[in-house]
């Protein structure tokens, strides 16, 4: 199951559950910058959702990035989290829903606690022509400033195909130019970039403060993703440019994993070590 097909079967979790509670602040000392992509784990959370948050948290995460609820109210979601000592800084939600209706994912977003709002992926309708990245530039302006006025931010996660030139143009170098500063910021998957051919750490002296959010991903020597810490990116080289990049919330990630119990098992492992 591809990501959009993923989160199109969870868009009815997001029902008509009015805001009610503020955003949260990261809390300092408890390391809920690191945290986990529920992606990896939807399986699990198809089959229970308070059961697999309840194995996230005894592994000793304190935050997770949701991928859709699931058919879960969000004030039920936050609930769950509530009770298992977690927090959700960040949400994944697909661009037809935000195009179709973005008031209602600010409202379940701040009940749920969420303080990014991050779009994952594009289709490939929605990424054929340049003009297509131009409207999306603005389309995450016009949703960073909504973001910004209920105290929470608006996010782009990147694959691969953003590196791919259309017109002589990059469309993530687009994104990045035409996007204002202080209302988009952008979610770094650390395997796509590799994936890509591109220095994370260039896109971080670059555009110094504008990744707060990161995938943990490792990739193997044949180019396929691997559990972390058992691949071929230096996670510790590029967690030293954290102050450059505006670093805030690492969640750990695979999107095929054979066991994904142990894959999140071998991330916290690996990054604790680091963070």
């Amino acid at each position: 199951m591809n990501r959009r097909k993923f989160l199109g079967i969870t868009a009815a979790g997001l029902g008509a559950m009015a805001a009610g509670c503020s955003a949260r602040e990261p809390a300092g000392g408890d390391n809920r910058a690191l945290g986990v992509q529920l992606y990896t784990l939807r399986e699990q959370m198809a089959r229970s959702v308070t059961e697999t948050l309840r194995a996230v948290a005894q592994t000793g995460y304190r935050s997770v990035e949701f991928a859709g609820y699931f058919d879960q109210p969000p004030r039920e979601i936050r609930t769950i989290l509530d009770g298992e000592g977690l927090a959700s800084p960040a949400g994944h939600f697909p661009l037809e829903m935000m195009r179709r209706n973005f008031q209602q994912i600010l409202d379940d977003a701040q009940t749920v606690g969420h303080r990014y709002l991050v779009l994952p992926w594009l289709s490939p309708a929605q990424r054929q022509s340049l003009d297509q990245y131009k409207r999306l530039a603005q389309d995450l302006n016009r949703w960073g400033e909504a973001c910004n006025a209920r105290g929470m931010k608006m996010a782009y996660h990147n694959h691969d195909f953003e590196f791919e030139a259309k017109e002589g143009i990059t469309p993530y170098q687009l994104l990045l130019e035409e996007s204002e500063t202080d209302k988009v910021f952008f979610e770094m998957d650390l395997y796509w970039m590799a994936k890509a051919g591109r220095d994370a750490q260039l896109y971080f002296q670059q555009n110094p403060g504008r990744f707060p959010l990161w995938h943990l991903k490792d990739m193997a020597a044949d180019g396929a993703m691997a559990d972390l810490g058992s691949g071929i990116l230096d996670f510790r080289k590029i967690y030293a440019s954290r102050d450059l990049a505006g670093f805030e919330y690492g969640f750990v990630e695979r999107d095929d994993p054979e066991d994904a119990y142990r894959s999140i098992r071998a991330g916290y492992k690996t990054m604790a070590g680091i963070m």
